[in-house]
């Protein structure tokens, strides 16, 4: 064993490296990609306004703004896919009834347009101009106190947003596919929540005090579910539409709770269900051409067994 040692060290001699070196050749290079690199984001401030976006990219408020001038879009949206994060500010405009016009954001074709993550309010006209933009996204936003629609879309989802006292409809949706979900949309002029030819699904929201209805379905079709309708003019109103209505809750309406009627010569073809209604001027008038499940009034224990049966109580 001690000639084998021997033999090792006499084929190493002295001052040989048994390994390379140690001192590393340079500074590591990075290994992740910069911020601006994955998602370039762009500030706007006060100084920036009126901004035009021309190119497809990604922005967010940088400071609350107050935007003095009347008749003026804020922000105008000339490219596809842009994405706005309202990043908790508050985008304010010189108030509901100050000069001709004037949007917050009003988008001219562009599809894909994300806004999220704050509030739009106090414009002339409306705080989001959508129209007929497709593939909108509107998330977290409160759209407040602007003189017409609070959002005007034709294609899209508007989710988790507050949209209040706006001088026409909270929500108008005209000629798409929108989705609209766990928003509240009351104290607006007109209708809380409006489709209009359109192709929704209108789910999970609350609709309360606005002046003619909660939610409007005209020649719209979709699925307009668990919805609750308080103290609006309507509750719910069915219009020549083609809508699957269930699981609604509408409570003191002044005049109706859920109606359909035909309108401009298109019956309507409504299958309403599983609802509850309680103290409207009427809580159920169907027209002869909507499904409906029967209607239970009596109180105590309920004795229909049919699972489609809409209550009041």
């Amino acid at each position: 064993m001690k000639h084998i040692i021997i033999a090792v060290l006499l084929a190493f001699p002295a001052g040989q490296s048994w390994s390379g070196s140690l001192t590393p050749p340079g500074p590591p290079a990075p290994t992740m990609k910069p911020l601006d690199d994955i998602e370039p984001r762009r500030p706007i401030r006060l100084a920036d306004l009126p901004l035009s976006i021309n190119s497809s990219g990604s922005f967010y408020l940088a400071e609350n703004i107050n935007f003095a001038t009347p008749g003026v879009v804020a922000i105008s949206v000339n490219a596809p896919v842009v994405t706005i994060d309202l990043n908790g500010f508050t985008l304010s405009g010189p108030g509901s009834n100050t000069g001709a016009s004037g949007f917050g954001i009003s988008v001219n074709a562009a599809d894909k347009l994300v806004v999220k993550n704050g509030t739009i309010q106090n414009w002339r006209g409306n705080a989001i101009f959508a129209f007929p933009a497709l593939d909108c996204t509107i998330d977290n936003v409160t759209v407040q106190r602007n003189g017409q629609h609070g959002i005007f879309l034709t294609t899209g989802t508007i989710t988790n947003s507050t949209v209040i006292r706006n001088g026409d409809n909270g929500i108008l949706q005209v000629n798409g596919s929108a989705i609209v979900k766990n928003s509240i949309c009351s104290d607006n002029r007109l209708t809380g929540i409006s489709s209009s030819k359109g192709n929704i699904i209108i789910e999970d929201n609350i609709c309360n005090g606005n002046g003619a209805g909660g939610i409007l379905a005209s020649e719209a079709s979709g699925r307009i579910i668990g919805n609750t309708c308080t103290g609006n003019n309507d509750g719910l109103l069915l219009e020549g539409s083609q809508s699957y209505v269930d699981g609604n809750s509408v409570y003191n309406n002044t005049m109706n709770g859920i109606r359909s009627y035909t309108f401009i010569f298109k019956d309507d073809h409504s299958v309403a269900v599983r609802n509850t209604a309680a103290g409207n001027g009427t809580n159920y008038s169907f027209s002869t051409t909507t499904k409906s499940g029967p209607i239970v009034t009596t109180n105590g224990v309920i004795s229909s067994t049919n699972p489609w049966a809409n209550f009041v109580h």
